[in-house]
């Protein structure tokens, strides 16, 4: 009796075990970016880098003081990068709480550009020319910039 529903248990086995390999390369594939930003050879101390997927997706992620990046959950395929200054939170903040004490209609004006060392061609994703094909798992991606 038990060598009767042997060959059933190998079948349901095999079965099983063909789904596995059949299945476990489906759904959506993402990858973590991490690396370095530097500038004339030395690391950025400050700013942001975003990537850029093919499907519109944009994952930012503020450099460190040894210009250093992480940016987790990100789809795989090529991705454009941009690297700029930091944005200033207290500028953009007052520009928003003093809308609607002017008559006429809101105007959001820009805060003002914060002072920085990274060429502004950076940040633009057109003008970037930095792009990276992003992989499943962990992945190094430096980023050299030159003045």
């Amino acid at each position: 009796m038990i060598r009767a529903h042997a060959p059933t248990r190998a079948a349901g086995f095999i079965a099983t075990a063909f789904s596995l390999v059949l299945f476990s390369g489906c759904g959506p594939s993402h990858g973590t970016i991490t690396g370095m930003v530097t500038l004339n050879g030395q690391p950025l101390s400050d700013g942001q880098v975003s990537f850029l997927a093919q499907d519109g997706t944009i994952v930012t992620s503020m450099i460190d003081s040894n210009g250093k990046y992480r940016i987790p959950q990100f789809p795989v395929g090529l991705a454009k990068v941009t690297v700029y200054p930091p944005m200033d939170m207290a500028a953009i903040g007052d520009t928003i709480k003093n809308q609607g004490k002017d008559k006429g209609p809101p105007r959001l004006t820009a805060p003002p550009t914060p002072k920085s060392d990274i060429p502004s061609r950076y940040a633009d994703p057109q003008t970037s020319n930095l792009t990276v094909d992003v992989r499943r798992g962990e992945m190094t991606f430096d980023i050299p910039l030159e003045k």
